[in-house]
């Protein structure tokens, strides 16, 4: 069963050994010259998500590809499907301080796992994205 969340940056995933009993999230900006997370082999499981780090209440740029609420559902199906077969969840984007954050954020809260209240850099509409999906069950 998970008992702990993490996020952090790319790099940092990208130079992260295989742990067996971890599932990673990976999230990437659309169309980056940096192509997506060249991860090692050997996790639990991997999901791939693409989706900008904006916020659609500060952002009305419309070039942007914001998070949608499909990606929230495929998240959460994501979580929820490795949820009792790992035993840490490792969520990463770019830096590893917004998008990753809110994703973190939002899995602690389900799944009552430790995670630092105070920290306030983390994507507003991600967790937004993804909180709402309570209401829409």
């Amino acid at each position: 069963m998970v008992k702990r969340v993490t996020f952090v940056s790319r790099t940092k995933a990208e130079n992260t050994f295989d742990i067996d009993d971890c599932a990673v999230i990976s999230i990437s900006e659309p169309n980056s010259f940096l192509g997506l997370a060249d991860l090692r082999q050997g996790w639990f499981e991997v999901l791939r998500m693409e989706f900008d780090d904006v916020d659609l209440a500060t952002c009305g740029n419309q070039s942007n590809k914001f998070m949608s609420i499909h990606q929230a559902r495929v998240i959460a199906a994501f979580v929820d499907s490795v949820a009792p077969e790992v035993s840490l969840i490792m969520v990463h984007c770019k830096a590893g301080i917004s998008r990753s954050a809110a994703v973190a954020k939002w899995i602690a809260e389900r799944y009552g796992l430790p995670f630092d209240h105070t920290y306030k850099y983390y994507n507003q509409h991600v967790y937004k994205q993804l909180d709402s999906l309570e209401a829409l069950s």
